[in-house]
């Protein structure tokens, strides 16, 4: 996908930059995601400055956190694994749904 200098400038106006080096992202969020419309199609902060500023995502693989903050959008922060390597990294930290009751 290209990204038209607007585009980068729309996604630049909604970070705040921490000094954890975070670009928080301020704008509105899904499932503790950021989200912005760009072209006319809403899509997912981290996914969309990974593909302004890395490139383009392939379709097997998934943009992570490295800092694990669901609303960083600084594509430094990010690198790319499987569905599997997500949820094997997801159950190691403790986190995802958990079932409860007999």
């Amino acid at each position: 996908m290209t990204f038209t200098y607007d585009d980068k400038l729309k996604f630049l106006n909604k970070i705040s930059i921490k000094k954890s080096g975070c670009w928080e992202f301020l704008g509105s969020k899904t499932k503790g995601y950021g989200r912005l419309k760009i072209n006319g199609k809403l899509q997912l902060a981290h996914r969309l400055s990974y593909s302004m500023y890395c490139g383009d995502i392939p379709s097997n693989l998934l943009v992570l956190h490295e800092c694990d903050n669901r609303i960083c959008g600084n594509f430094n922060h990010y690198f790319l694994w499987t569905y599997l390597d997500n949820v094997i990294d997801m159950i190691r930290k403790g986190r995802g749904n958990h079932a409860y009751g007999s």
